[in-house]
């Protein structure tokens, strides 16, 4: 019986759903369609750039600016002193790492190698930190 339910009901849908309705198209509605559609297309293609202007937006994008600049200024190696909180009532640990802090890539990016002992464990770990110019934001992967 259930079955019969079920087949029944997905027949209607079926049916209800390839019900065939003639739309009447005026010529208006098909005008202001066919315009739209070639406006679109319009403002999608994008004139090419020649390769010299290619060129020199690509060194713009990747020429190192005052961020990147910022970021090398902590080049070196560094003595790390961690203070962190398992839980709220829980008492402060303590952890010390070794990092080594270096540019790379003509000055674009920072990588970031760290050693040391994290909760009585040895601790290793690197991050990359990086500048994009394009969209004026910092990545970082870690």
């Amino acid at each position: 019986m259930k079955k019969l339910i079920i087949l029944f009901s997905a027949a209607s849908l079926c049916f209800v759903s390839c019900k065939n309705e003639n739309k009447k198209t005026t010529e208006t509605e098909a005008t202001i369609v066919a315009d739209t559609t070639v406006t679109e297309e319009a403002k999608m293609i994008e004139e090419p750039m020649d390769s010299i202007a290619m060129q020199k937006t690509w060194e713009a994008y990747m020429t190192p600016t005052e961020p990147h600049k910022m970021m090398a200024t902590e080049e070196g190696k560094w003595k790390d002193e961690m203070t962190f909180w398992m839980g709220p009532d829980a008492p402060p640990e303590k952890a010390t790492a070794t990092e080594n802090i270096k540019m790379i890539m003509g000055g674009r990016y920072q990588v970031s190698n760290i050693t040391g002992e994290m909760m009585g464990m040895p601790f290793e770990g690197q991050s990359t930190l990086a500048y994009d110019n394009a969209t004026k934001e910092y990545i970082s992967l870690g």
